[in-house]
C-alpha cells in the first residue's frame, strides 16, 4: 500500500505545470506613488486546480520572499476565481512577518499565458509592532508547458 501511494505521489508531482508569474500591486497605505508600488517575481508549480510558488521582490521599499499557495475555486470558460494564502519574510523591516490573504480573476488568454486581477490583504507583524493593508493589483502567468 505504502508504494501504491508513493508511486501516485511521484505520478502527480512530475505532471505539475511550472509557471513565473510577474505581479504589481498598489498598496492603501500613506506614502508617496514610489512607496505604494510594488513589484515581485513567482515562480512555482500548478497540479490541476492547486498552485504553490516562491514569490521574490519589493513591498514598502524592502526586499521580500513569500511562499503562496494559490487553489482555483471557480471556473467559468475562461475566467477562474482564484483563492491565495502566503507567508513570507521582509528583510531588514521591523514588522518582518508578512501573511497574505487575497483573492482574484484570472482569464485564460491561451494554454500559457493567463492574466490576473487580484485583491486582498497583507499583514505585517514584528517584535514590538504590527500592521494591516490591503492591496490591488496585476498579475501575468506564463506557463512553461502545456
Amino acid at each position: 500500500m505504502k508504494t501504491l501511494f508513493l508511486i501516485l505521489l511521484s505520478t502527480q508531482i512530475l505532471v505539475a505545470q511550472k509557471y513565473f508569474q510577474v505581479y504589481q500591486n498598489f498598496l492603501n497605505t500613506t506614502g508617496s506613488p514610489y512607496e505604494k508600488i510594488n513589484y515581485s517575481l513567482e515562480y512555482g508549480k500548478q497540479w490541476d486546480v492547486y498552485s504553490i510558488g516562491i514569490n521574490v521582490g519589493k513591498i514598502n521599499n524592502f526586499a521580500f520572499t513569500e511562499v503562496k499557495s494559490n487553489l482555483n475555486v471557480f471556473q467559468q470558460g475562461k475566467f477562474t476565481n482564484t483563492l491565495t494564502f502566503g507567508l513570507g519574510y521582509i528583510v531588514n523591516s521591523t514588522t518582518n512577518l508578512l501573511t497574505e490573504m487575497s483573492s482574484g480573476i484570472e482569464y485564460s488568454y491561451s494554454n500559457k499565458i493567463h492574466f490576473n486581477v487580484q485583491f486582498g490583504q497583507y499583514y505585517f507583524s514584528g517584535n514590538s509592532n504590527s500592521n494591516n493593508t490591503t492591496f490591488f493589483g496585476i498579475s501575468t502567468i506564463y506557463f512553461l508547458k502545456k
